[in-house]
């Protein structure tokens, strides 16, 4: 059984920005996880069909590691990313999320789709939905930042709210449990 959960976005930036916020490591590093610490050097994006991704996210408490992992099924730049998500807890699960990233321009704004499919049961579903939310405030945030003359990228604001706390990880999922104030408008 596929069960699945979509989020939609808009961005306030050009999709050629919120594209590059998923697809070259510095920019990827400063938006995913939220609050947690994402430590450029382990962010890998090789972004071609068949190409591998990897993240490392650290967590409280302890903290924890949480290595993210999978592979590029397909890459249209700046329209569409589709690609696996592995357990991070069992590298070894046959069993993979398939994620869909679209993104739509809106004329210097850009609306984008997620979306998330595969094994998960529905609690963990709910748990994975408001981790990605949490990091799409967080890249908003950046986007937004991105806005002035200086800045060429999302990501790469620092928002001011938010800060780590107890995280209740799920299954090769993203699912930091303390939301940043939301920046950018929600349609989930």
């Amino acid at each position: 059984m596929t069960n699945s959960f979509s989020i939609t976005r808009i961005f306030d930036a050009p999709r050629e920005l919120v594209f590059a916020a998923w697809t070259e490591p510095a920019q990827f590093a400063r938006w995913f996880g939220a609050a947690n610490d994402v430590p450029l050097e382990t962010v890998s994006l090789d972004v071609r069909p068949g190409g591998k991704w990897s993240v490392i996210m650290h967590v409280d408490p302890a903290p924890t590691t949480l290595p993210f992992h999978g592979e590029y099924r397909e890459v249209v730049p700046p329209e569409r990313l589709v690609l696996t998500l592995k357990n991070p807890f069992d590298p070894n699960d046959p069993q993979v999320e398939l994620v869909t990233v679209v993104f739509n321009d809106l004329g210097g704004k850009t609306e984008m789709l997620f979306t998330q499919e595969g094994h998960l049961g529905a609690e963990e579903y709910i748990r994975t939905k408001e981790g990605w939310s949490q990091f799409f405030d967080h890249l908003a945030g950046g986007c937004r930042a991105a806005e002035s003359p200086v800045k060429e990228s999302c990501g790469a604001g620092s928002p001011d709210t938010g800060s780590p706390g107890a995280k209740s990880p799920g299954a090769g999922t993203p699912q930091p449990s303390s939301a940043p104030e939301s920046r950018g408008r929600r349609t989930e």
